[in-house]
């Protein structure tokens, strides 16, 4: 890294977090035995100017699908789990919907077939119950509502009519699977809860002392990240952990920090030393499933092309929460940025470090595809998406000029090949897919690692 390129880098995140309003991002930079660069921008708190230091707690939302399948695979090295088994196997609530059975690998890749559905939520389940107290009691470890949380997943999944193809076909990013992914860690990993697994079986070994899988330790710890979201266009703090927290835990319940962090990526880039052998983290990275563009998906960890070499990542975005970290086994250098802002793309942040430490020019450079649509094709895209996760995508073709909105809103794209449309919004652009029968007929779009059904 030379003074100019991190200058360049530097410029590039104080503009990311101008334009999205992030309040605070942090960055770090490592080999295997040292920080190679480090810097914070912004607050932990936007009130009282509270600055991050290495030990600030941030939240890690999906990133905690890799703790889960870690878990996962500690397990099946152990003989206690066995990933090609069916899932009604570990998950007798769980009926397969399906002629074909659905694997424990299949969702440790999101390749179950199930399109994305309305999260079941801790408070929901909770209120249901009669435990939630306002939200002010821990209950991602509370057995009762683990048990009844994953009742509902699975019988919600099992009544599934509708797929996204065969078990194993096609990936979409599917949260309940991570979520029953978890509960199968708790009911075969001799421990109580899937929080307490993770914590004796992979944070206590690495030292990651101020990280877990808690709802409200977190918040209460003096050194924790305000968390920050916009609502109606205005940015507002103060928002919980509950917010948005899907029922079961190894979705996205991990908080951490940047030291914490730092020593868990370490342990990929250590061949999984202290906590996994090598078998198991290169089974996690190994590409399996197409995800975005340049971009596969393994068992909790997907792999990308970055300029000429391999970055080996994931991200996560919650109420507050915007987070990604990585390693390139070229370059022996691990990258993790944490954000206590929604919908911040830290993952552009993340790459531009890397180009960074390799000596490229750390900006992105914009996809160099591009692909006219003919008056078929773009009336064969028509209709609307809807996931159930409240996303939508609508394309619309009138008097000769392509339309899409994401959301609701007028989305910006280019076509880039006979199926797919790169959506782009500031510093970053993302793909969306079209999905055809055997007879040309679109009935899908995957946009963000999800597929979209067709609805008119």
């Amino acid at each position: 890294m030379n003074e100019d390129q991190v200058k360049v880098f530097e410029r590039f995140a104080e503009d990311i977090q101008k334009q999205y309003e992030a309040v605070g991002i942090a960055v770090s930079v490592f080999d295997k035995d040292k920080v190679l660069y480090r810097k914070n921008f912004g607050y932990r708190d936007l009130e009282t100017k509270a600055p991050i230091d290495d030990d600030t707690i941030f939240g890690c939302a999906s990133i905690s699908k890799s703790f889960t399948a870690l878990s996962v695979m500690q397990l099946a090295e152990e003989g206690k789990v066995d990933i090609n088994a069916p899932l009604c196997k570990y998950i007798p609530e769980f009926k397969d919907p399906q002629d074909e059975p659905v694997l424990v690998r299949h969702l440790l890749s999101h390749a179950g077939g199930f399109f994305p559905m309305p999260r079941i939520l801790v408070e929901h389940v909770a209120r249901d119950m009669g435990i939630w107290n306002d939200g002010k009691d821990e209950l991602g470890m509370n057995e009762a509502m683990v048990i009844e949380g994953a009742k509902r997943v699975a019988e919600r999944m099992s009544a599934q009519t509708r797929f996204t193809g065969k078990p194993g076909e096609r990936m979409s990013y599917c949260n309940d699977g991570f979520g029953l992914l978890s509960e199968i860690v708790r009911r075969e990993g001799d421990q109580p809860s899937f929080s307490e697994y993770v914590r004796e079986h992979i944070l206590k070994p690495l030292g990651m002392t101020r990280s877990s899988a808690e709802f409200i330790a977190p918040l209460k710890d003096p050194n924790h990240a305000t968390l920050y979201k916009h609502v109606d266009g205005e940015l507002k703090g103060g928002w919980d952990f509950y917010d948005n927290a899907f029922v079961l835990n190894g979705g996205g319940a991990m908080k951490s920090t940047i030291h914490d962090l730092t020593e868990y990526v370490r342990m990929y880039m250590n061949a999984g030393k202290p906590v996994a052998n090598k078998h198991i983290v290169e089974e996690m990275y190994r590409p399996r499933q197409h995800y975005r563009y340049h971009c596969w998906y393994g068992y909790g960890v997907c792999s990308i092309n970055v300029d000429d070499f391999t970055v080996n990542q994931h991200g996560g975005s919650l109420t507050g929460v915007s987070s990604n970290f990585g390693w390139s086994p070229e370059l022996g250098v691990g990258v993790v940025v944490f954000c206590n802002t929604s919908g911040v793309p830290v993952a552009e942040i993340s790459n531009a470090a890397f180009r960074m430490t390799a000596g490229h020019d750390p900006l992105p450079k914009p996809c160099a595809l591009r692909c006219e649509w003919d008056e078929k094709t773009c009336r064969a895209a028509c209709g609307k998406y809807v996931s159930g996760e409240g996303s939508t995508i609508e394309v619309t073709y009138e008097n000769g000029k392509l339309r899409v909105l994401s959301g609701g809103k007028e989305a910006e794209f280019f076509t880039a090949t006979p199926d797919t449309v790169f959506l782009t919004r500031p510093f970053t652009q993302g793909d969306a897919i079209l999905l055809s029968d055997d007879e040309g007929k679109v009935w899908g779009v995957r946009t963000g690692g999800r597929i979209l059904p067709k609805t008119e």
